[in-house]
Formats: C-alpha cells, structure tokens, sequence
C-alpha cells in the first residue's frame, strides 16, 4: 500500500517535473529567437528603429505615413520621368520641325518671287508654322518648357538666322499683288509674241518682195527683232535675284519703240499691196494687247526696285 502510495507520488513527480522542464526549454527557445531578431535589429527589446521609444499605437501611425509618403515620391518620380520623356519628343519633334521648315522655306520664296500663287499661301504658313515652332522651344508654352542647356546655344544661332531671312520673306509676302500681276502679264507678253512671230515675219517678207519702200521693210524687220526681244527682257525681270534697272529701262523703250514703229506702218499702209495690208492689221490688232501687258509689267516692277 505503503509502496503503491510511493511510486504514484515519484509518477506524479516525475510527471509534473516533466512538464516544467518542457515548459521552460519552450520559453528558452522563444525567447532565444526574439533575441536573434532584436540583435539583427541592433535595437533595444521592445523598439522599433526611429520611432520605437513612441507608443506602440503611434509606431503604426508614423510606419503607415511614412508608407504613404513613400508611394506618393516614386509616384512623383514616375511622373517626373514620364514628363521627361515627353518634353524630350517634344523637343525632337519640333526642332525636326524647324529643319524641314528651314530647308522649305527659301525654296517656297523662291518660287513665290516667280509669281507661283500657291507658294505664296504656303510661304505663309511656313512663316507662321516657323516662328510658332521658335517662340515655343525658347519660351516655352502648354505642351512643353522652354529649351535649356546646350541647346539653348544652337537655338539662339537659329533664331540669330531667322531674322536674317525674315524679313525678306515678309516683304515678298508684302509683294504678293505686284509679283502675281507681274508673272501674269510676263505670261501674256510670252503668248503675244508666239502669236505675233508668224505675221511680222511675213509682213516683213511680204513688204520686201512688194517693192515696198527702204523705210516701211526696215520698220517691218525692226517688229520682227521687237517681238523677239520683249518676252526676253520681261523674262529676265521675273528671272533674276534682283530687278535690274537697265533691263527695266529697255523694256520700256522696246515697248514704245514697238508701238510707234507700228503706227508708222500703219500710217504709210496705204501704199501696201492687199497682202501686205492684212497682215499689217492682222499685226496692229494685237498691238494694244503687247503694249498693255508690258506697261502692267512695268509698273508692277517698280516697288520691287524700290524693294
């Protein structure tokens, strides 16, 4: 009985012994755990970095800003970069804008100088497409900043040319109705003299083998040379960099040489042969067409040499 009692009790014993000692390797090991993580931490126990010595509720309130704050600068970054990227196609495409426009521009005033209509409306556009492109990258304006660095150099040598040359396109621009009455009428006066070729040359063949007299065949010859060298000089007014004065002053005295010189043969007509005189007037009717497109040529020529 005595000996039951016993080994219950050392059962008991051993039984309660047991579980101390599993308690304690239980907490041991815990507690060796926790002091691994505090030693990486190279904190006290018990503290977060920064803001361990607040209350535990204000460590999550601080460690929750500091996450938003956080997200919102890579945003902010992310933003930043993305600008970045489209200022820089920006700039390419506007500055590839400018190339085009640059090689364009002095082509289409050339062609606006020989009286083209439509190089005209596209002279415009190129002026304003230029300058619109210009302003923006040294100013800057909604779609991107204004241009820095070493850029900023080349553009200001671009904008040093463009006043060079502008304002030689705003005064072609400003020319616009004497340069398209001028090529018109250099067109007519082309025209004109195709149609009178024919018959000058044969009023002047027709005069000769007539017997008409040395006065009317040398004024039919000098029609012929006259017809020839009016479409020559106004050709050349609309041809040339620069209107010449000296080719100004023989269109207009080729042109009254040509009207005087008709009138006389008109005049002594009535010695002519039936022949003779229908061509002369077939030659006198278009007279008055030469005449007048060679005066519109003129005037239309003088505020260009004033230009």
């Amino acid at each position: 009985m005595n000996m039951a009692i016993t080994m219950n009790g050392l059962k008991g014993l051993a039984g309660r012994m047991t579980e101390k000692v599993k308690s304690k390797k239980g907490s041991e090991h815990t507690t060796l755990i926790m002091q691994t993580v505090r030693k990486l931490a190279d904190q006290e126990p018990g503290k977060a970095p920064l803001i361990g010595h607040f209350p535990v509720e204000k460590q999550y309130l601080y460690a929750g800003g500091t996450l938003i704050i956080s997200l919102l600068l890579a945003a902010g970054f992310t933003v930043y970069s993305l600008v970045q990227l489209d200022n820089r196609a920006g700039y390419e495409a506007r500055s590839g804008e400018l190339k085009v426009l640059s090689q364009r521009l002095p082509l289409t005033a050339q062609q606006a100088v020989l009286g083209n209509f439509v190089a005209f409306e596209k002279l415009q556009t190129g002026k304003t497409a230029f300058e619109s492109t210009l302003q923006g990258l040294e100013e800057g304006n909604e779609a991107i900043n204004a241009i820095s660095g070493p850029a900023r150099n080349t553009l200001e040598q671009i904008g040093s040319q463009w006043k060079k040359l502008q304002p030689k396109v705003t005064q072609i621009l400003s020319l616009k109705k004497n340069l398209l009455d001028m090529s018109f009428n250099v067109t007519r006066i082309n025209d004109l003299s195709g149609d009178l070729a024919g018959p000058v040359e044969q009023l002047a063949r027709q005069l000769a083998e007539s017997g008409a007299d040395a006065d009317a065949v040398s004024r039919a010859n000098l029609l012929v040379m006259l017809n020839q060298r009016l479409p020559r000089s106004a050709n050349s007014l609309m041809s040339s960099e620069t209107i010449n004065l000296g080719t100004v002053f023989q269109l207009e005295r080729d042109v009254i040489a040509f009207r005087d010189t008709l009138q006389a043969l008109t005049a002594g007509g009535a010695s002519f042969n039936v022949k003779s005189l229908a061509t002369l007037e077939d030659v006198a009717s278009k007279k008055n067409h030469m005449v007048d497109a060679a005066h519109a040529v003129l005037v239309n020529a003088a505020p260009l040499t004033e230009a």
